[in-house]
């Protein structure tokens, strides 16, 4: 049995230790090259500051007054400030404040001046090209949905390329030269991300699941073949060795001994990652009516709109949001640095905790088990790359999964929502392949010293046996050769 395992661990090796190699090998460069995206903070620093001086017609929202408004949003356009209002049929409309018209898709010059305000924004020198419109997606935006994308490069050193997307006409991602190149081998190997496989959403799918799968079973294969071989040095004869192998063998039996549990944790995490049939499917509490209340009409939104250019806003302002809450909308205005959320009287007000506490505490949901401010990060609510806003309210609610809920408390906005499947899946993928169980783990530069090692040894093991089959098969193509 040893010996039939043996074999199918070795020809396994080959068949998928040089992948599992590349996969240890491109996560190191991800703890410091992580796939390009623009956190919500560069977002709103690209933004250019609002301007209400001739605000505001809705001529063109055709939206019936009595008609429940599902979102709305005001930046600034390139003409001027721009709503964005989402009614009751999910179609979002896009139209100008200062006129009324309706803001059709964006143009190659349209583009060209959103990608450039935004690259200024942020410091990023040098000038547009002209825009290349994508009609399907290239390797940097293929997790966007297949929306047409404007691809704006500029001519600078960084070789930064913005993409703006042709719908909205808004900065829908970014890249440079350096994140492009250390992704190639980072990101696009360790999640097997080449366009061509990901256009095909099902084949990608199921050959990272099977990879990962077959990865697994090599893995506890190898285990048991290094716990059946391991021989103790007995004290009578203290010559013996622990190992029968020699050589590469020996390094690879050693090593896999040591570092095995973590080659398993890494790959069926990875595996877990996926949501292989269904296994995480989340569920707990729709908390976002509790707090959000019946429902806004048109009416009142258009009212609150109207009366935006009379706020004592923060200055530079690059963003205002609705923020609902108890029945009644509210505007959440952002700077890059400081929300304040308005009433309907124009005031500056922050939800309080007994009107969170008796919103949550309704009889139409399954009540509140505990509400507290939460001013450190939790198990559930931290950030690794990017930090998360602190303080916010920590309710947990009495429904069958003990749902977790993380709200702002300066809009009563849901932030984040784990029930019992989201928090098996914290800990069965997040906390095995990131090694970030606790607050101590996740400190950085320790955190970065555990993963390197981790993925050193894992490497090692990976690499050896690699090899070791490789040279078997050439081995035995030699012997066969005439």
């Amino acid at each position: 049995m040893i010996r039939a395992i043996i074999l199918i661990h070795r020809y396994l090796g080959v068949l998928l230790g040089v992948l599992m190699t590349v996969w240890c090998l491109s996560g190191i460069v991800m703890i410091y090259v992580p796939y390009p995206e623009i956190s919500p903070a560069q977002r709103l620093q690209g933004y250019q500051p609002i301007d209400l001086a001739h605000c505001c017609r809705f001529d063109a929202a055709d939206i019936a007054d009595g008609e429940a408004v599902r979102q709305i949003r005001i930046i600034q356009n390139t003409e001027g400030p721009m709503l964005s209002v989402t009614g009751e049929d999910g179609r979002p409309r896009t139209l100008s404040l200062t006129d009324g018209h309706a803001i059709g898709p964006a143009g190659a010059n349209r583009a060209a001046v959103v990608a450039g305000r935004f690259a200024h924004n942020l410091g990023i020198e040098g000038r547009a090209e002209p825009p290349t419109l994508l009609t399907g997606p290239d390797q940097w935006t293929v997790g966007l949905g297949g929306q047409a994308l404007w691809k704006v490069p500029f001519r600078n050193d960084a070789g930064t390329v913005i993409y703006v997307s042709q719908s909205s006409g808004e900065v829908a991602q970014m890249t440079n030269q350096a994140q492009r190149a250390w992704n190639w081998v980072g990101a696009v190997p360790h999640w097997l991300y080449p366009t061509i496989l990901r256009k095909n959403a099902q084949l990608w799918t199921r050959l990272v699941v099977y990879s990962s799968l077959i990865g697994c079973f090599l893995t506890v294969a190898g285990l048991w073949i290094g716990i059946a071989r391991f021989r103790p040095r007995k004290v009578s004869k203290p010559e013996t060795r622990w190992s029968p192998y020699a050589g590469i063998n020996y390094w690879h039996h050693f090593t896999g001994l040591v570092f095995g549990l973590l080659t398993l944790s890494f790959v069926f995490s990875g595996l877990v990652s996926m949501n292989p049939w269904g296994l995480w499917e989340g569920g707990g509490v729709s908390a976002q009516p509790l707090l959000t209340g019946a429902d806004i009409p048109w009416r009142e939104a258009k009212r609150m709109i109207a009366a935006a250019p009379s706020l004592d806003l923060p200055p530079g302002t690059v963003q205002i949001r609705g923020a609902p809450f108890d029945g009644k909308l509210y505007l959440a205005a952002r700077t890059p640095r400081q929300t304040l959320r308005f009433d309907d009287h124009g005031r500056a007000s922050d939800p309080e905790v007994m009107e969170l506490s008796r919103l949550l505490s309704s009889k139409t949901g399954p009540g509140l088990a505990s509400l507290v401010e939460l001013r450190r990060e939790d198990s559930y609510y931290f950030g690794m790359d990017t930090p998360v806003i602190l303080p916010v309210w920590r309710a947990v609610m009495r429904d069958t999964q003990a749902t977790r809920l993380y709200i702002d408390p300066t809009t009563g906005t849901l932030m984040g929502q784990i029930g019992a499947d989201e928090r098996k899946y914290r800990w069965w993928h997040d906390g095995l392949h990131r090694l970030n169980f606790t607050a101590g783990l996740r400190r950085r530069p320790f955190w970065d010293a555990i993963m390197l090692l981790a993925l050193a040894g894992v490497t090692a093991v990976c690499a050896l046996g690699a090899w070791m089959g490789i040279r078997r098969i050439g081995t035995v193509w030699g012997r066969l050769r005439p």
